[in-house]
């Protein structure tokens, strides 16, 4: 039959543009409902398959579809700063530098604090159907960097003389037991004495700062009236 070459084709209707798929199965329902009637000439059985052979051989495969990706350059560690951190990515397909937005979106995991956190990239539109993650290192933030508020002067007591010290980071006041600990020297004796903090948890390192010991204020000295009176040799009293 004249009409098989054009049926061995149409299951494989993904391979074609959508045109000229359309232009063969147009002609091959032309030609096949002439092949079924019986008031049809020669001639005109002759036509519509030579019109559906054009057809056939006119078909264009689909260009191979390229799977669309990209890749993503982000900072490898940041440092602790108390909120979410949420560093800027490079998102490129093939050299192509996409944009935020329209190419793609961004979402963050596990980003505020010391350990692992996750950039997740979800493709938009042309690359939805990609999506790609990168991990970055957030790191203690140094101690040394840490400002400490702390009684310049104490009064000698006898005993260890320990001031409470008052910790922030910008402006945030950290603390004891979370975020530093507290230790104390040559707090005892009068002179000089230090007051350490050493980072823990997001803080990581220590810083130190004095404070002076100073002598206690003598008393005043009272003098006691005995009521006696002194005698003098002109008989004065």
């Amino acid at each position: 039959m004249r009409l098989q070459k054009a049926e061995s084709l149409l299951a494989d209707e993904q391979e074609y543009d959508t045109q000229s798929w359309a232009d063969m199965v147009a002609a091959y329902q032309k030609a096949k409902e002439l092949f079924e009637r019986t008031d049809v000439s020669q001639a005109e059985l002759d036509t519509a398959v030579k019109e559906l052979n054009s057809k056939v051989s006119a078909l264009k495969r689909k260009e191979p579809e390229t799977k669309k990706d990209f890749t993503v350059s982000a900072p490898s560690s940041q440092v602790y700063t108390g909120k979410a951190i949420t560093p800027a990515v490079t998102v490129k397909d093939q050299g192509k530098v996409l944009k935020a937005g329209s190419d793609y979106s961004l979402t963050y995991q596990n980003n505020v604090n010391v350990g692992s956190a996750t950039i997740q990239v979800n493709g938009l539109n042309g690359y939805k159907d990609v999506k790609k993650s990168v991990s970055f290192t957030i790191t203690a933030y140094p101690a040394a960097n840490l400002k400490i508020k702390a009684d310049s002067k104490k009064v000698y007591t006898g005993k260890m003389i320990k001031p409470v010290p008052v910790v922030t980071h910008d402006n945030t006041k950290l603390r004891e037991g979370r975020d530093y600990t507290v230790s104390y020297s040559g707090n005892k004796m009068i002179g000089t004495a230090k007051i350490t903090i050493r980072g823990i948890g997001n803080y990581a390192g220590s810083k130190a700062v004095t404070f002076t010991i100073i002598p206690k204020a003598p008393e005043k000295l009272k003098l006691k009236n005995q009521g006696r009176m002194e005698s003098h040799s002109d008989g004065r009293r």
